[in-house]
């Protein structure tokens, strides 16, 4: 009888032929060969990344010190993340100097002009309106430029070595009396493009000093990333996103010169910078020290 049709019985099955998956025979941590391959892929990446990690962080905080960094360490924050906090603060911090920069020199220069022309062209207007705290300042900027060299210093040279605070300091209450004479009309003839507002010379040191407490902050590498807040009226406290802040900075200048603004914008990256936001100065370190 032929033998078509029938099958062979399973121990006489041929071997040689695949018998359906075959699996990798286990480690000796239990996992079948591939998973365990894989793990110790993955663990091999973690470990490397750490040692990754470490190696900068030391470094890093070798280079601007314990104290300097610590401002930046928040509770449950790990130290990786808190140094590209550091980072990204210094990032911001460099996008807001132009405009900084464009309000320092636009405020002085014109305050300088609005006294010098009511002082009918007196440039050295300062021994006239200045009261004994701020012609202190004045006095020892005049000395410190005739020990440099600069001998009868000109009123342009003086006027560019006063600092932030003291034009800050001109707006305050102390000089309300000379601003507000005549309907305020010396506020406005340093700021043109300021909304008419009860009290105008209130609003410009408001926000002038404002600004200047962020100057600060940013010329002395503190952070800002997270806003600041101010003492408002009445004791309220009023904070504002960084971003808020830029905006507040240029409506300054516009207040003085809508065309002085226009052209800062031109070289102003600050927009450019907080949209890519905090991920990208993540990436870039990453990136830059080989850290997965």
């Amino acid at each position: 009888m032929g033998t078509a049709g029938i099958e062979d019985p399973p121990d006489r099955a041929d071997k040689s032929k695949p018998q359906g998956r075959q699996l990798r025979p286990k480690t000796s941590d239990g996992y079948p060969g591939d998973y365990g391959f894989i793990i110790l892929l993955l663990s091999s990446d973690i470990k490397r990344g750490l040692a990754l990690v470490a190696q900068f962080l030391a470094e890093f905080e070798r280079g601007i010190s314990p104290a300097r960094f610590a401002p930046y360490v928040a509770v449950g924050q790990s130290q990786f993340d808190a140094a590209v906090d550091y980072y990204w603060n210094m990032a911001l911090s460099e996008a807001l100097y132009p405009a900084l920069a464009t309000l320092e020199i636009a405020l002085r220069n014109t305050i300088h002009d609005t006294f010098t022309d009511q002082q009918n062209g007196n440039d050295f207007w300062f021994k006239v309106i200045l009261e004994p705290s701020q012609l202190r300042e004045y006095a020892g900027t005049h000395a410190h430029l005739i020990r440099n060299g600069v001998t009868s210093p000109p009123a342009g040279k003086i006027v560019a070595e006063l600092s932030f605070g003291f034009w800050t300091s001109i707006l305050s209450k102390l000089y309300h009396q000379v601003w507000a004479d005549n309907k305020f009309s010396l506020i406005y003839t340093a700021f043109p493009h300021l909304p008419h507002m009860a009290n105008p010379r209130h609003a410009v040191y408001d926000r002038c000093n404002d600004i200047r407490l962020l100057r600060n902050r940013v010329m002395h590498y503190e952070p800002i990333a997270k806003g600041m807040t101010f003492q408002g009226r009445k004791n309220q406290r009023l904070t504002f996103s960084v971003d808020q802040l830029h905006d507040q900075i240029l409506e300054a200048i516009d207040w003085i010169n809508p065309t002085v603004r226009r052209a800062v914008q031109c070289v102003d990256r600050f927009d450019a910078i907080s949209t890519a936001g905090r991920a990208d100065i993540e990436l870039k370190i990453r990136n830059e020290f080989r850290i997965p």
